[in-house]
């Protein structure tokens, strides 16, 4: 059959990682910035490098607003997200210039 939720229980996978629901909001903020940042620059670059450094900076800004915002131990999350997020958006920046024929530049 389905599950029964009690209705004053509170998430237990929340409570695991100590998140409520304003730090999941900023969580997915970050990764979709991540994402266009890492997909943008590498279109204005077209290459590796200068995407990987303009996105690592992008990655200190957002250490920096978040800390500010919910502490250091949620701003390393927050910067490992944005990395992480920013690697799969220059990939797929990546993928699309071969598919336009669009010459790149490893340096």
């Amino acid at each position: 059959m389905g599950s029964i939720s009690v209705p004053n229980q509170e998430n237990n996978n929340a409570q695991e990682w100590g998140l409520d629901k304003s730090l999941h909001s900023i969580l997915l903020s970050v990764t979709f910035g991540g994402l266009a940042t890492g997909f943008i620059t590498f279109w204005v670059t077209l290459t590796f490098m200068y995407s990987g450094i303009l996105c690592a900076v992008g990655a200190g800004v957002v250490w920096l607003f978040v800390r500010g915002m919910k502490g250091d131990e949620f701003a390393t999350r927050a910067f490992v997200l944005f990395l992480i997020s920013a690697i799969i958006g220059i990939a797929v920046g990546y993928g699309s210039s071969i598919g336009s024929g669009v010459p790149i530049s490893i340096t």
